[in-house]
């Protein structure tokens, strides 16, 4: 097993600060191995789209009240 680096934890750490409210997503990612490498942008891209939508959907339901 590898060790962990510790000045990327402390870098992660220090930038997820800026974020008190946790108004934050980390999309950590590798490319499956039998997954050509033309169907991740568009994957990321309906993940993006799906996020605003569910965004959207949030606002409305807490609109009504």
């Amino acid at each position: 097993m590898s060790e962990p680096n510790k000045g990327f934890q402390t870098e992660l750490a220090e930038f997820l600060d800026d974020f008190p409210n946790g108004d934050i997503g980390l999309v950590l990612s590798e490319r499956i191995v039998n997954m050509p490498a033309a169907v991740a942008p568009p994957s990321y891209k309906m993940l993006l789209e799906e996020i605003q939508w569910a965004n959207e959907d949030v606002l409305r339901v807490f609109n009504v009240f």
